[in-house]
């Protein structure tokens, strides 16, 4: 069984209080709304999945690849690419709150800078071999599941330091997805890619924010969302 995907909707109004309470100090740097939504987001779903302090985290993101790779305004084909961030030294919540932003701007920002369509490690060239291999019907490799217990791949060697993925799916700033869902629960934008922090635009420039944890591991209790909005206001 896996716990029901949980739902905040924040008003712009709310996504400025954020911005503003993930501005530690009188000279931090104000995050942009997909920082601040994002580094919200994960302090909260590291605290519910009960990750010890000193796991290793590492952020997972789809981007929209159109500027990097300079794609002509007339492409119309798939121009997303999941990008990966450098581990986190800690569980999100045991950060504080101006690093985590900081973390998520730098994964954000180096997917811009250095692309080149010849190397498959960077965001342009891998969204190019990723497109080529699905265009000749072959399935890119994925990294082999994490084991749910360790949070490590299956068959790896134990490692002494716990590593867990969030993949955080912002779509509120991605123009494929300006679009009325309608009502009921947010749909997948990355099938398979596990979206555990979801961003959605919603009414007059807010958000829908989504957590969606998947199943819990043995023996922890049942969450508990009554505060969840004021631990998003307050992260």
């Amino acid at each position: 069984a896996s716990w029901p995907r949980a739902h905040v909707a924040l008003s712009a109004a709310d996504v400025d209080e954020l911005r503003a309470r993930c501005a530690v100090g009188s000279t931090a740097r104000r995050p942009a709304k997909a920082e601040a939504c994002i580094a919200s987001l994960a302090r909260v779903a590291s605290r519910a999945l009960h990750l010890p302090d000193s796991t290793e985290v590492v952020l997972q993101m789809p981007f929209d690849v159109r500027r990097a790779a300079r794609l002509p305004a007339s492409y119309a084909g798939n121009a997303f690419h999941v990008i990966e961030g450098r581990p986190m030294p800690r569980a999100p919540h045991a950060m504080d709150v101006a690093s985590l932003c900081a973390n998520i701007r730098e994964l954000t920002t180096r997917s811009l800078f250095g692309n080149s369509m010849d190397d498959p490690s960077t965001l342009s060239g891998g969204w190019l071999w990723n497109a080529r291999m699905l265009g000749r019907g072959w399935m890119p490799a994925r990294s082999p599941a994490p084991d749910e217990t360790s949070g490590q791949p299956v068959g790896a060697a134990p490692s002494a330091t716990p590593v867990h993925r969030l993949v955080a799916n912002f779509q509120a700033h991605l123009p494929a997805f300006d679009v009325t869902f309608g009502a009921g629960e947010c749909m997948r934008a990355v099938p398979g890619a596990g979206d555990t922090l979801q961003i959605v635009a919603g009414p007059r420039n807010g958000v829908d924010l989504y957590l969606n944890l998947g199943a819990p591991l043995a023996g922890q209790p049942p969450q508990d969302w009554s505060q969840l909005r004021e631990q998003l206001l307050n992260p």
